[in-house]
């Protein structure tokens, strides 16, 4: 027995519905190939690797994402944030 697990892409802009709602993307129309943050990673390229299309520096160590080898290597929740 094999477990298939499909993420769902209304938009079909290469980027998982779960990852655009998280981050407040539009899961309704293509934003694949902007750059909200003005890094050198669309947000694609952020999805690829879960970072904050909206952050350069996704956890906050003074490594933009796009040469941080771990941009998720530590928790960042901003004071007061719901989640």
């Amino acid at each position: 027995m094999a477990i298939v697990v499909v993420a769902i892409d209304s938009d079909n802009d290469g980027m998982p519905d779960s990852y655009e709602t998280f981050y407040g993307l539009n899961t309704s129309s293509n934003d694949a190939v902007l750059n909200y943050d003005t890094d050198s990673m669309l947000n694609i390229g952020e999805s690829l690797i879960n970072s904050d299309p909206f952050e350069s520096d996704t956890d906050r160590d003074g490594f933009p994402d796009h040469s941080d080898s771990n941009v998720l290597s530590r928790a960042f929740v901003p004071l007061g944030a719901p989640f």
